[in-house]
């Protein structure tokens, strides 16, 4: 931990916890628990990590308005900005903004589109395009699209035609277009 926050030497750097199986353990898992607002991921943050971080409100389906705010409120003060990473498909964005707006605080905005296909990049601009309406009733600070289009295997039958890594990244066309 030491030599990750002596690598950022105090600038600012978001905080987030992964849900993916491939990429969780007990302990990871023990924080996303919904239980108490979130509370070992609050306890967490408010404990260990330093003020330059910014820590990810994490989300429940259903969205849970109650639980939300409690998480919010739980995150101390003295981290000035808190993120919300929207996966592109959770079908509560509208709430999540409603509720945000009640407790103003300064966020950044990750709207995650998760894997995108060369194919599936144009619907994916346009679903974003159509959502940045209201998330800029957030007033974020930064907004960032999220999507990966790098396969499991760049030697996938079909995905670049070749064994030396050429192909595609769809997830640059997405930035540029927004």
């Amino acid at each position: 931990k030491d030599r990750l926050l002596s690598t950022l030497a105090g600038r600012p750097f978001v905080i987030d916890v992964s849900s993916l199986g491939s990429q969780s353990n007990t302990q990871t898992s023990e924080l996303l628990d919904p239980a108490n607002a979130f509370g070992n991921w609050t306890s967490f943050v408010g404990n260990h990590l330093p003020d330059e971080a910014v820590p990810v409100i994490h989300l429940e389906d259903p969205f849970n308005t109650v639980g939300f705010l409690a998480q919010i409120g739980n995150i101390p003060v003295r981290f000035g900005v808190v993120a919300l990473r929207l996966p592109l498909d959770y079908g509560y964005i509208p709430e999540v903004v409603r509720a945000f707006n009640s407790v103003r605080r300064d966020c950044v905005v990750f709207i995650d589109a998760a894997y995108i296909s060369e194919s599936s990049r144009n619907a994916v601009v346009n679903q974003m395009t159509f959502l940045l309406p209201l998330l800029a009733q957030l007033r974020p600070k930064i907004f960032a699209p999220l999507s990966s289009s790098f396969p499991s295997s760049v030697l996938d039958p079909g995905y670049g035609q070749d064994d030396s890594g050429c192909f595609p990244l769809s997830e640059v066309g997405v930035s540029e277009a927004l």
